[in-house]
């Protein structure tokens, strides 16, 4: 089993913060918490189960970790809406993770991918078989992979270059002030957080408009297209609920919402709709995924209320 080896330099510093500091967030504060509680950490030499263990300056820190395992899935369908020689754009449902994390042993896009397509292990990512970027496992919609290492470099390109053009719809509570806007701030998370939060680390631009209005006995929401102009993580529900106007049924950055949400909505209310690129195969392709079955249920109640 892997093990990560670390020396404290600091006093009073518990150990589930000092693991996820002295990682560079190479996992998260809660799976350190996890192995912490599991018996799988040293403090010189002796096991320590207790997160807020205090640490104290020299003291030698081991970590014994497991990693994702990435098996084949044939019990995972795949919704394809594309297909060529290159690349596999797919309608990912939600509740589905697109790759294994140490935090969530649970069934994967990737899964299912080496399931249809064995020759895809070991391109790219060893856990992300030609994956070229992601969605949450609650946001449904358009997922686009590679299928060889050229396919794959030239995605990638496109996607840093920002030549790709992704849209989203949301349901966002509140009215939004304006028809259409944007925001601007840079996103980052802090050592040991979950969540990320505005106003410091990457560059991050989400552009909105807003396509209904639905006033509601329980709040105002807001129906909104999106188009992301980088590809930050959570760069959607961060920017929106550091507004006021947090994605409805978000139960990370949901707020005061979340717990009338949970019972409201089914998920979180985010679907990647829209994706416009040019392939490997030097053309350019339009792809689109309707809003699904249980999203659209949620707008159809909302527009049947009478106040």
């Amino acid at each position: 089993m892997p093990s990560l080896k670390f020396v404290c330099a600091e006093k009073n510093l518990r150990l589930d913060n000092f693991l996820s500091l002295a990682s560079a967030r190479k996992f998260s504060r809660a799976q350190f918490q996890r192995w912490i509680e599991a018996d799988r950490v040293k403090v010189n030499g002796r096991v320590v189960n207790s997160k807020s263990f205090k640490l104290s300056p020299e003291d030698k820190i081991e970590l014994l970790y497991n990693l994702p395992k990435l098996e084949a899935r044939a019990d995972i369908p795949l919704a394809i809406i594309y297909e060529d020689d290159d690349v596999l754009v797919l309608d990912k449902p939600p509740g589905l993770v697109v790759h294994p994390a140490p935090s969530q042993a649970k069934p994967s896009v990737a899964a299912a991918l080496l399931a249809k397509y064995p020759g895809l292990k070991g391109l790219g990512d060893e856990f992300r078989p030609g994956i070229v970027h992601r969605l949450d496992m609650d946001t449904s919609g358009i997922l686009i992979t590679a299928k060889h290492s050229k396919a794959l470099a030239f995605l990638k390109r496109e996607f840093l270059q920002r030549r790709v053009m992704k849209v989203y719809l949301a349901l966002v509570h509140g009215t939004m002030p304006k028809a259409h806007g944007d925001f601007s701030q840079p996103i980052g998370r802090k050592a040991g957080q979950k969540k990320f939060s505005i106003g410091f680390g990457r560059e991050a631009k989400t552009e909105y408009w807003v396509e209904k209005t639905f006033h509601t006995g329980v709040d105002n929401f807001s129906l909104i297209r999106i188009q992301l102009h980088t590809g930050r993580t959570h760069q959607i529900r961060v920017h929106f609920a550091s507004s006021g106007h947090p994605v409805a049924g978000d139960g990370l950055y949901g707020g005061r919402f979340k717990q009338a949400d949970s019972m409201l909505f089914p998920r979180q209310f985010l679907h990647a709709a829209y994706l416009k690129l040019n392939l490997p195969s030097g053309k350019e392709k339009k792809f689109a995924s309707p809003l699904p079955k249980d999203l659209r249920a949620v707008l159809k109640e909302f527009k049947s209320y009478k106040p």
